[in-house]
């Protein structure tokens, strides 16, 4: 038996999702969702810099993802957020909470090369000519959000 040794990269940071969040948040819309609103502020606020590449975030019931200072990090959502979550979107009254995320890092962002891109865009045409959609967002879905967390 051979055992490998990995080091695994991790910070850990607070969010505090306020009633503003909850308002202004939009039930069912994976964008717009207080959770995501909440982690993607605190993350700005605290820990991104000028430098870095375009902050995005992620949220679902089971994963928080984000890319932060050129890197791709990922999370448990806490239980707290995840049963928030899905009252949220179930249109249930949710109020103010706050959590720890424990992030760790998963792999550095990698710019495609000019090659891959037009290669990316002729086969975008293709599809856009045939009728086909050209992207598809099934994983945005409420149930793909909250199925088997519930």
């Amino acid at each position: 038996m051979k055992t490998n040794t990995r080091k695994v990269e991790t910070f850990k940071f607070k969010v505090d999702v306020t009633q503003a969040d909850i308002d202004n948040g939009k039930c069912r819309l994976a964008m717009q969702c207080m959770e995501k609103v909440a982690i993607a502020r605190t993350l700005m606020n605290q820990y991104h810099g000028k430098n870095d590449a375009e902050l995005r975030v992620r949220v679902d019931a089971g994963h928080i993802r984000f890319n932060l200072r050129g890197q791709r990090w990922v999370a448990d959502t806490p239980k707290i957020a995840r049963t928030s979550l899905i009252r949220f979107d179930e249109k249930k009254p949710v109020g103010p909470h706050s959590y720890f995320v424990s992030a760790r890092r998963v792999g550095a962002i990698v710019k495609r090369s000019r090659e891959r891109q037009d290669q990316i865009n002729a086969a975008r045409r293709v599809r856009i000519r045939a009728g086909l959609p050209d992207k598809v967002y099934a994983r945005n879905t409420l149930r793909k959000r909250i199925v088997g967390y519930t």
